[in-house]
């Protein structure tokens, strides 16, 4: 059966809820899931950055299991190409390494060696949308959605992207003009009706009849 894979940060699982289960089913990966009635297989993790996210893709193209950083929750699932992949970038300036085991390290390590904060967001976004790109040319069903940047996105080198619903690359401006949706103010993470927006809007872009043309 086709399941569905998820990749991201907070932003991509129930978060700071904390009168509701770890993982509710009340977040978009599992209203999306449902929608498309596609098992869930969930590898968001709070607090990730592309690398760390990346690298766990990585694991799941192998069918391997690396819990490197005490998420030992993730279980081996090999990836298939009738699978659908959701891929989020995360912050693009957080910069965390897989070969690192505390976020004190991280932080000392990139505020001692790192490029100006604009390089580092630019190779993210770059590296972002060649494993986005790379991953359908392989034959993997992917879309991404990048949550933050420093200038306009352009996407014409990447034509998997998902839009906001406004039309921009940018999730965050959006989720901050969208009080709505937000979990308390000033915090973007997704409500209970930013959940379910979200997973609809997702589930409506997925079945255009565009979205599918890509991948045939």
């Amino acid at each position: 059966m086709s399941k569905l894979f998820v990749y991201g940060c907070s932003f991509s699982m129930g978060f700071n809820d904390f009168q509701r289960k770890k993982y509710p089913i009340y977040s978009w990966p599992f209203l999306l899931s449902n929608h498309l009635k596609h098992p869930l297989v969930l590898r968001a993790w709070p607090g990730w950055g592309w690398n760390q996210i990346n690298y766990q893709l990585d694991n799941d193209l192998l069918g391997r299991k690396d819990a490197y950083d005490g998420s030992n929750w993730f279980f081996e699932e090999k990836i298939s190409k009738k699978d659908i992949i959701i891929l989020s970038s995360s912050y693009l300036e957080r910069i965390r390494f897989p070969q690192l085991q505390s976020d004190s390290d991280q932080l000392e390590v990139v505020a001692r060696y790192g490029k100006e904060i604009d390089d580092m967001m630019t190779i993210n976004l770059n590296s972002f949308k060649a494993k986005v790109n790379l991953l359908n040319e392989a034959g993997y069903r992917t879309l991404g959605w990048v949550w933050n940047g420093f200038k306009e996105l352009d996407h014409s080198d990447c034509k998997y992207l998902i839009p906001n619903p406004e039309g921009d690359y940018y999730f965050q401006p959006w989720m901050v003009k969208n009080v709505e949706y937000n979990l308390i103010p000033g915090d973007t993470h997704f409500n209970d009706e930013g959940h379910k927006f979200i997973a609809e809007y997702f589930f409506n872009y997925i079945r255009d009849g565009k979205t599918l043309d890509l991948w045939r």
